[in-house]
């Protein structure tokens, strides 16, 4: 029944999605725009936003590699990270939508909270550059307030984690995709997808299939390495129900994680198997 858990979450993601007005751009690479985004400032935090996209595919297609997806509705995360995790509560969400402080136009992205509104003021201003895979710009929350240019979490010198990659799980009828990538202070920042084409479900012959389904980019994971292998948190930023805890290990060639999810955690976020290296940033098929 882990499937059927995975299905309520994304229908009650869907339910306060839909409350937002349809952007209906055709996005095409939506794991380039989607994920984390950071530059290390000054004082030595990092300065970060995360981005989740909902979009939506026709209910007939079979694969989502080469069916367009159309972008539904988008969430802006806004953070300053001070250690190697970004902590609940560090992180302000803010829906991208008409009468939200948070708005997109495709290239510009800006996000304006003025206390008493909420007890800390939040001002960007970023412009989007997909060819240099930057955004640049205004970037002010908590006690810092300063231009950025925020990149994909890269590491400046030393040694890449061999951990650093896009890795999918297959657990019919849903696929995750696990992004890992290296900061620049050496931790690993993580985020994931969670996909599905519906042309592979199968329906008794008196339901009717869905006309479009849903598809997910972006949710934040938090990235543990230890000594010995990797923990992964799936759903501690959430702050809903069941929470859980992948543990895994390398595969000597590098090629899989292979390991399982706590199973008292149960729900949406229960992952047994392994994760598989991508060749890609994608892991839609």
């Amino acid at each position: 029944m882990r499937w059927l858990w995975m299905v309520l979450f994304l229908l009650v993601g869907m339910s306060a999605w839909a409350q937002q007005p349809v952007q209906g751009e055709v996005i095409a690479h939506p794991e380039a725009l989607s994920g984390v985004w950071e530059a290390r400032t000054k004082t030595g935090a990092t300065a970060g936003i995360r981005l989740s996209l909902m979009t939506v595919i026709p209910g007939a297609a079979k694969s989502l590699a080469t069916e367009p997806q159309s972008l539904k509705a988008m969430e802006a995360y806004v953070y300053l990270r001070k250690g190697a995790e970004v902590h609940f509560g560090d992180e302000r969400g803010f829906y991208v939508a008409p009468g939200s402080p948070a708005h997109w136009d495709g290239r510009r992205l800006t996000v304006k909270v003025v206390p008493p509104a909420r007890d800390v003021a939040i001002d960007l201003d970023l412009l989007y550059d997909p060819i240099h895979n930057t955004w640049t710009g205004l970037f002010h929350k908590d006690e810092f307030s300063g231009q950025v240019r925020l990149r994909r979490p890269r590491v400046a010198y030393g040694k890449t984690s061999p951990w650093v990659g896009t890795w999918v799980h297959v657990q019919s009828p849903v696929d995750r995709c696990l992004h890992i990538a290296q900061a620049e202070d050496g931790s690993l920042q993580g985020w994931t997808d969670v996909l599905q084409a519906p042309g592979q479900w199968r329906y008794a012959n008196n339901v009717k299939p869905p006309a479009e389904s849903w598809e997910r980019y972006g949710d934040m994971v938090k990235v543990r390495p230890e000594e010995a292998g990797i923990q992964i948190g799936f759903g501690e930023m959430s702050g809903g129900c069941c929470p859980s805890t992948y543990t895994g290990r390398l595969s000597a060639d590098g090629s899989r994680i292979e390991g399982s999810s706590d199973l008292r955690a149960g729900g949406q976020f229960l992952i047994t198997g392994s994760w598989t290296r991508s060749k890609e940033d994608s892991c839609r098929r």
